[in-house]
């Protein structure tokens, strides 16, 4: 029996995951408290980074995190 699609479950491939974190990374949303997620954001990314084969995914991730790991 095949597994049926979710729309809520995670990213399934390296190019998924990069648009997920992208995503996220460029629009950032707050925790309700006015703390502004992007650095959470940047620091999964960086991890799910060295799991990923296809290198296309990999460059666009490295890119969005080099623009954004500085600015707070």
């Amino acid at each position: 029996m095949e597994k049926m699609e979710n729309k809520n479950e995670a990213p399934q491939d390296d190019m998924q995951m990069a648009l997920f974190f992208i995503k996220h990374i460029e629009a950032s949303c707050d925790d309700g408290s006015g703390h502004n997620l992007r650095d959470f954001y940047i620091m999964e990314a960086k991890s799910v980074l060295e799991t990923m084969n296809n290198p296309e995914a990999k460059a666009l991730l490295q890119e969005m995190i080099e623009k954004y790991k500085d600015k707070r």
